[in-house]
């Protein structure tokens, strides 16, 4: 998924299985909790977490509730310029992704996610 939304020019569709959205593993929402840093983090980096704390491991797969879709939507736009994207060497445009066609699966007994 992710090399989907970076390359959204070459690929014109994605099928994904027990995928999250784009940049959501590592985007702290406002209602989101965090937990300390250990050496066995199993996600190190968090963009909006105070020094010395992470999100919890799938935080967006086990509280979908918190997840703020529009931030996630926009974060290209953030963060390769605006309209159109104006840092070379970085996404292609979200422009591309509007024709894409996209399938998301999960397992039907994953008790990853709190259906």
């Amino acid at each position: 998924h992710q090399f989907h939304i970076a390359f959204s020019s070459l690929v014109t569709g994605a099928c994904i299985f027990a995928g999250q959205p784009f940049h959501c593993a590592v985007s702290k929402f406002s209602a989101d909790t965090v937990e300390p840093w250990t050496p066995w983090t199993r996600s190190p980096h968090c963009d909006g977490c105070v020094k010395g704390t992470v999100l919890p491991f799938d935080h967006c797969k086990r509280r979908p509730d918190v997840v703020d879709v529009g931030a996630l939507v926009d974060y290209p736009r953030r963060h390769c310029g605006q309209n159109p994207i104006t840092i070379q060497e970085c996404f292609d445009d979200p422009e591309f992704l509007q024709r894409a066609r996209v399938f998301v699966f999960r397992g039907s007994r994953d008790n990853v996610y709190q259906a």
